[in-house]
């Protein structure tokens, strides 16, 4: 496809945008049965959530907040992925097949955070948790992020799993149906969340009906919706301008540690109406960009480790199961129930079993509808 079009009837030759077409050819980096370096950010992530909650046990702040970083990680892997997949599908088959994403997304997510739910259901009777319903029915139909967190539930790690669930349920139909439509939407979406954002939190009405449409337009696009749309419109840019990523080997390494420093840097200032986060989410997708697409240097190396990989293959599952293993544990009462070392022992015990012996299941299903590989 052309930057130009020409309208036949009024001989009018037009600019259009490439950014803003549709993607007609696979990008090197598509043409992959594996997308390297997610897997090693992913691992990454992980890691900062473990950390983090941790760190709730020692009221360490500085640590604590780190565990936000890590999911925003997540979401732009998230973003970018879903949508280098849906694009690598549009362009292979002319079409995307959103009952077939649907079902994949279901398979991935489903089977594993309902079997959670249901062992915390049995441990809400066996240590007698008190639980209230909310604090399964909230996470049960994924919308937990419109929860009140003032109390902790061992579930409360389920909002960033509802915030990617919403936006499964609304913008692959964009991408499916236009991919300018799509970007248009995302690029005005991402600083009217900003907005929004900004007054929820400091302009309260005192008018009901006002405010509970404020809170549900907060809580279904505030809470990481804009940082997944900035990974997803990564995976869009990267996808259409993969050339201009190529850096010279030696500067690869440096320029990583560069941004992947900027993330942090911005992560840490608050600035005027939470750009902070934005700006921080920007640099991350950078970060993977410049990784997937250069693949000299040191950091490519520990990123594509196999042990690494395979930390980060168990990472939703490491994600699920952390909850019961890192800051209150049901059985913290027991000796040695609150020891660091054992928990993050049985936590590892279970995630490696879910992975292999229950979820890996699932995952076979799952690709009996996979349109690409």
């Amino acid at each position: 496809m052309t930057s130009t079009e020409v309208n036949n009837d009024l001989n009018i030759t037009t600019e259009r945008p490439p950014f803003f077409a549709e993607v007609d050819e696979l990008p090197p980096f598509l043409k992959q049965k594996y997308v390297p370096s997610l897997d090693g950010f992913r691992a990454f992530s992980i890691i900062l959530v473990l950390i983090a909650h941790i760190s709730y046990n020692y009221n360490n702040d500085t640590l604590a907040k780190y565990g936000t970083f890590g999911v925003n990680v997540f979401f732009v892997i998230s973003g970018f992925l879903i949508t280098s997949l849906l694009i690598k599908e549009k362009v292979t088959y002319k079409s995307v097949s959103l009952r077939n994403f649907y079902i994949r997304r279901f398979l991935r997510i489903l089977p594993v955070a309902y079997l959670f739910l249901a062992v915390l259901f049995a441990l809400n009777f066996i240590f007698k948790l008190n639980l209230s319903a909310a604090s399964f029915l909230r996470p049960l139909f994924f919308v937990e992020n419109f929860g009140d967190h003032s109390t902790y539930t061992l579930a409360g790690h389920f909002w960033s799993l509802s915030v990617e669930e919403q936006f499964y349920l609304i913008f692959p139909f964009l991408i499916a149906r236009s991919l300018k439509n799509y970007i248009i939407t995302a690029i005005a979406l991402i600083p009217g969340i900003l907005v929004i954002t900004y007054v929820y939190f400091h302009l309260h009405t005192q008018l009901l009906l006002v405010d509970f449409v404020l809170n549900v337009i907060y809580h279904l696009l505030g809470n990481g919706i804009s940082i997944i749309l900035i990974g997803s419109l990564a995976a869009i840019f990267l996808c259409k301008y993969e050339h201009l990523f190529i850096l010279k080997s030696k500067y690869i390494a440096l320029f990583q540690i560069l941004l992947m420093a900027l993330s942090f840097f911005f992560f840490n200032h608050r600035l005027f109406m939470n750009i902070n986060s934005t700006i921080s989410a920007l640099f991350i997708a950078l970060t993977i960009i410049y990784t997937i697409v250069n693949k000299d240097g040191f950091i490519f190396q520990i990123l594509n480790n196999k042990y690494v990989r395979y930390l980060g293959t168990l990472s939703y599952s490491i994600y699920i199961w952390q909850e019961l293993f890192t800051f209150k544990q049901p059985w913290a009462n027991l000796p040695y129930g609150n020891s660091v070392v054992l928990n993050l022992i049985l936590l590892a015990v279970t995630a490696v079993a879910s992975y292999h012996l229950y979820e890996k299941y699932f995952l076979k299903l799952k690709a009996r509808f996979s349109t690409v590989k």
